[in-house]
C-alpha cells in the first residue's frame, strides 16, 4: 500500500514538473516572438559619413600592404550578412 502511494506521489510531482516546464516553453516561445518582431521592424540606417571613413581607413591600410590588412579585411567580410529586400521589379540586397 505505501509503495503505490509513493508512486501516485511521484507520479504527481513529475506532472507539476512537466506542467512547469510547459508553461516556461510557452513563456520563451512568446518572448521570442515578441523579440523576432522587433528585430524584422528595425530598419537600419546606414550613415554615408560613416562608410566613407569605413572605406578611406580600409584602402589606407590595404595601401600599406603586409598580409595583416588582408587577413582584417577577410574577417569583415565573413562577417557581412545579405539580405534580399523587396520583391518588386528591382529587389536588392542590403548588407
Amino acid at each position: 500500500m505505501t509503495s503505490v502511494i509513493q508512486r501516485h506521489t511521484v507520479v504527481q510531482r513529475v506532472r507539476e514538473w512537466l506542467g512547469e516546464a510547459e508553461r516556461q516553453a510557452a513563456r520563451i516561445q512568446e518572448h521570442l516572438g515578441r523579440l523576432g518582431g522587433e528585430e524584422c521592424s528595425a530598419t537600419l540606417q546606414i550613415h554615408p559619413g560613416r562608410v566613407r571613413a569605413y572605406l578611406d581607413n580600409l584602402l589606407a591600410t590595404l595601401a600599406k600592404g603586409g598580409t595583416r590588412p588582408r587577413q582584417l579585411l577577410q574577417a569583415d567580410v565573413e562577417r557581412i550578412l545579405v539580405h534580399p529586400v523587396g520583391e518588386g521589379a528591382k529587389p536588392f540586397a542590403r548588407a
